[in-house]
């Protein structure tokens, strides 16, 4: 399934990361993510994504996990839009996007997913 991490800035220093799940349908599955883990994400050289339902005990070298809250579902637009929006309630902009794998059936959609990152060392 297709992806979309955008960055959501509220002001210049206060932002956080919006997940959107391109599931073929209006509106989309949206996850929010804090803005350390956003920064952290960012800064790296990845290699792969998962989504996962439960923490995992033992993780493989040199992955990483996010913890992600479901949120509002939102207008399919936003998995490509880039720009302010509405309202005066800040700017969307690129984060990452791709192929994300599930370990877990999609529907109904969690409240609670990790962010699986497989990054190069």
């Amino acid at each position: 399934m297709r992806f979309r991490l955008a960055l959501h800035r509220l002001t210049e220093a206060e932002f956080h990361g919006d997940l959107f799940l391109d599931t073929g349908e209006d509106p989309v599955p949206t996850y929010g993510m804090s803005q350390n883990d956003l920064q952290q994400i960012l800064a790296m050289n990845i290699k792969g994504f998962r989504l996962l339902v439960e923490r995992l005990a033992f993780l493989e070298p040199n992955c990483f996990q996010y913890k992600l809250l479901r949120k509002k579902d939102h207008r399919r637009l936003y998995l490509t839009y880039t720009g302010p929006i509405a309202g005066n309630r800040g700017s969307v902009e690129n984060g990452l996007d791709g192929e994300i794998f599930f370990s877990f059936r999609s529907e109904p959609w969690p409240e609670k997913l990790w962010f699986l990152v497989q990054a190069e060392p």
